[in-house]
């Protein structure tokens, strides 16, 4: 672990040398296939991750992780030469040199690990791609956040207001998970 003088610690923070970032990383495999008429995915996950880190002069010093607590990265040392008591750890020093930093490191529940997403939809499309099924939506009521995306058997007669669509618009559209304004609805149906 890094070691990190308190006194340079303060300097850095009033000089502003201090930035978050929002990070992440995906490392997941995706299985997509078909069980009891319904799309089954299955996620082997393998170092998949969001969080803020937060740089101290370029140093990587904490970080939170979603769904962990926040992680000091750094060992804080010459107390002495400080007001602050040796019991106190970077958070309780943040927190009284500048409280900002801690309220923009901490992170939102709505973040999203587009490496995550990514992977996810790729390994959808060349499932798809490989799959043999004719592609589709149905509009049903004409809304573009509420359809059924349906796989048919290659070649089986449909509905004419069945739309056809490929394998990137067919995944995308059901992967959709809508936004902050609008909730997807989003439907599955085989047709075999």
């Amino acid at each position: 672990m890094i070691k990190m003088s308190i006194n340079d610690l303060i300097d850095f923070i009033r000089a502003g040398k201090w930035e978050i970032n929002l990070e992440s990383e995906c490392y997941c495999q995706f299985d997509w296939r078909i069980e009891d008429s319904r799309l089954i995915e299955t996620t082997q996950s393998d170092e998949c991750w969001i969080g803020n880190v937060l740089y101290i002069n370029d140093e990587a010093v904490a970080q939170e992780i979603q769904g962990e607590a926040q992680e000091q990265l750094i060992e804080l040392c010459d107390y002495d030469d400080t007001v602050y008591p040796d019991d106190w750890d970077l958070f309780d020093i943040l927190q009284d040199l500048n409280p900002e930093i801690l309220d923009e490191l901490r992170l939102s529940n709505e973040a999203i690990n587009e490496e995550h997403r990514e992977r996810q939809y790729k390994a959808l499309v060349k499932w798809l791609s490989e799959s043999g099924y004719d592609l589709y939506i149905n509009p049903e009521r004409g809304f573009s956040n509420e359809y059924t995306c349906i796989l048919a058997a290659k070649d089986t007669e449909v509905d004419a207001n069945l739309e056809p669509v490929t394998a990137k618009e067919w995944a995308g559209r059901y992967l959709n998970i809508g936004d902050a304004a609008t909730t997807a609805y989003v439907g599955f149906a085989l047709i075999a």
